[in-house]
């Protein structure tokens, strides 16, 4: 084994980090340039040797000028132990050999910390990566295999602005995105176009290593993809994507499933999902959906020209309505195939006025609103328009269901309420005489979720339903992303790394106290192995505490935003189905 290689050359010997990135090098994967160094000539350079200066001093001549320095410990990125940020890896190092010499002999003595031999006992010997450094617009991971609500295989994907080291720490929490697989194993591209620069080196490491892989990467300025490691996943990543950030939005008696899935709709387009439950529907708002129409809904009704665009979309709507249903009064000495043509023009009618009624939804008006005394005229003048709209709606609901579906009912003999649980395309079907199985229209009935993600619609029923209907309506207080799912209870210890007492907080954590920090750090890995549970401010799944959680299999729940300041040390916590009561002491 030599002491120094260049990185696409590395084997195991130069320990798992090396090794996976010469894997991903020799596949033709870019990745950024560098070398290995053995732990045999990391000694060597802590005791000066001088032919190991110089060898090191050889390669440094062929790389940039800021560099990586990183571990690439024995045992570090396994299959079974990731030791994610348990070793050192410092960042834009100066490329002259003293500064490097000073960076290798801080990442080597990373390997004799106590959180090592907390974390594992065993071989820790080091061996070091240095690589150029890509000073990056995004950077984050990817899991390969990560497996979302409803139990499929899916590829995912968190980032942030700048550096990764912030978001495997847990600093902040990150963007994030969920891309699903065809049939034949390829990944379905997103609408976000820079993170589909990374899917073909992303797919050919799935197709190339054929194993669940975790994938740091990073797009530098000139949008050019690196890949600065890549390991084995240690344990299944499960995303409940769907129960985070759902927002009350409105409850009311039934909404018809063909018009929630009308692709004309857009009220139902992304970011939404509606329960059906006793003949009530619930809605709620998903991703922070609230911010986003806040922002357009604020550009939109402060500017004047809008408002005068919209009060004339309103008028000629309300004309179209008038019209329509004056034409609809022989809706019974039509042909068949006139009434479907007469059917969905209705349908899109409805759409349109559902379209332009949502732009006044509390959601859209939120900026407005904090503003009330600055916009208290226009929030007035709003607040008519609105109204005026509301009885169109009602007016045009009504004339749906007094004429257009008592008339389907009879012509295709199905009962008129069943129609109630028809999707959109289902109702297209029915014109060609094809009606949904009987058993499958009680299922609806008994209560269904509609997820609306973009332009998919995903219907739930039975056990799926129940579960995450039970989720969603029941997530009140603290709210976060369930890393590692559980039912606990406990005394909280919350540990705050702005102290200077670490490790007397540390040496005080009892067995199976519930820890509750901003994010587990290397320095808290003594009290994540005592802990029943973690609680954090921030992260996401990619986080140093998923990653913890995970692989000591307890209950964690990360990006709660403000655990540390509702949760004191003594409090009794409970968790069940991912929310959490405080009992104050």
């Amino acid at each position: 084994m030599k002491d120094i290689v260049d990185i696409k050359n590395a084997n195991i010997d130069y320990g798992g980090k090396a090794y996976g990135l010469a894997k991903l090098a020799k596949k033709d994967i870019p990745v950024p340039k560098g070398f290995a160094i053995s732990n045999k000539m990391i000694f060597k350079l802590i005791t000066n040797d001088k032919k190991a200066i110089n060898n090191v001093s050889v390669f440094l001549n062929s790389l940039e000028d800021k560099l990586a320095v990183r571990s690439s410990a024995a045992n570090e990125d396994g299959k079974k132990k990731s030791f994610a940020g348990i070793y050192e890896t410092i960042l834009n190092v100066e490329n002259d050999l003293n500064s490097v010499l000073d960076a290798i002999k801080v990442v080597a003595e990373s390997a004799n910390r106590k959180s090592v031999s907390n974390y594992n006992k065993g071989n820790n010997l080091m061996n070091i990566i240095v690589q150029n450094m890509i000073s990056p617009y995004i950077s984050g991971v990817a899991f390969t295999q990560a497996i979302d609500y409803f139990g499929k295989t899916v590829l995912l994907i968190e980032y942030v602005k700048g550096t990764a080291d912030k978001l495997v720490s847990g600093d902040v929490t990150p963007e994030r995105i969920i891309l699903k697989y065809c049939e034949n194993g390829n990944i379905i591209p997103s609408n976000n176009k820079l993170i589909n620069i990374l899917i073909p080196s992303i797919q050919k490491i799935i197709n190339e290593f054929n194993i669940p892989t975790d994938i740091e990467w990073c797009i530098d300025k000139n949008k050019k993809p690196f890949f600065v490691q890549a390991r084995p996943i240690t344990q299944k990543v499960l995303i409940n994507s769907f129960t985070e950030n759902a927002n009350f939005w409105f409850k009311e008696f039934r909404t018809p499933l063909f018009y929630s899935t009308d692709p004309n709709n857009k009220i139902y387009y992304t970011d939404v999902i509606l329960f059906f439950k006793n003949n009530i529907t619930h809605a709620y708002n998903l991703n922070n959906k609230e911010k986003k129409c806040a922002l357009s809904g604020y550009k939109n009704f402060t500017n004047p020209a809008w408002i005068k665009k919209y009060e004339e979309k309103i008028e000629n709507i309300k004309k179209e309505i008038y019209k329509t249903k004056a034409n609809y009064q022989n809706i019974v000495d039509l042909s068949n195939k006139e009434f479907v043509v007469s059917f969905f023009k209705f349908l899109n009618l409805l759409c349109k006025v559902g379209n332009i009624y949502n732009k006044t939804e509390p959601y859209m008006l939120e900026k407005i609103e904090k503003n009330e005394l600055k916009y208290y005229d226009l929030i007035e003048k709003i607040g008519e328009l609105r109204w005026e709209l509301r009885k169109e709606v009602e007016s045009t609901y009504h004339f749906l269901y007094s004429t257009l579906l008592r008339e389907l009912s009879k012509r295709y003999k199905v009962n008129l309420f069943d129609l109630n649980y028809y999707t959109f395309e289902e109702l297209k079907n029915l014109f060609n005489n094809i009606k949904v199985d009987a058993a499958i229209i009680k299922e609806r009935k008994n209560g269904y979720a509609l997820i609306c993600d973009n332009k998919e619609k995903i219907l739930l029923t039975k056990d799926d339903f129940k579960i995450l209907f039970k989720t969603i309506t029941k997530n009140k207080g603290l709210s976060g992303t369930i890393v590692v799912p559980g039912n606990i209870k406990g005394i909280a210890r919350v540990i705050s790394h702005n102290k200077r007492n670490l490790i007397k907080e540390n040496n005080d954590f009892k067995l199976g106290e519930i820890l509750i920090t901003e994010m587990t750090r290397p320095d808290t890995i003594i009290a994540c192995k005592k802990a029943g549970a973690i609680l954090t401010d921030e992260g996401g799944l990619t986080s140093h505490a998923a990653i913890i959680a995970r692989e000591l299999k307890i209950p964690c729940i990360v990006g709660l935003k403000n655990a540390t300041n509702l949760i004191k040390t003594g409090d009794f916590i409970e968790i069940e189905d991912g929310n959490i009561k405080i009992k104050k002491t």
